[in-house]
């Protein structure tokens, strides 16, 4: 997931890149499991989350559930309904 888009006359740069970030769908998470979490508390987390990754300063993220694409499935799920925040890319 790219953070935000920009021209870079300069070619190549160096980015800041995440490649370890974890959801609530992870079987590293060490807190509530979205498995466990009702529509409207999956819907404030994922909202955070998203909040979360706008204001950080990589400008991209690799979701590191691992064993399942659950997280993915549900952040996507978010970013195309009506009133979700909107990611920055």
């Amino acid at each position: 997931m790219k953070k935000e888009k920009q021209t870079f006359p300069r070619g190549a740069e160096w980015r800041q890149w995440d490649f370890h970030v974890h959801t609530p769908a992870s079987f590293q998470w060490k807190g509530k499991r979205f498995s466990q979490m009702s529509e409207p508390e999956t819907t404030a987390c994922v909202d955070s989350m998203i909040k979360a990754l706008n204001e950080s300063a990589p400008i991209a993220f690799v979701l590191m559930d691992y064993w399942t694409f659950d997280g993915w499935f549900i952040l996507k799920k978010r970013l195309g309904e009506v009133g979700a925040p909107k990611w920055i890319n």
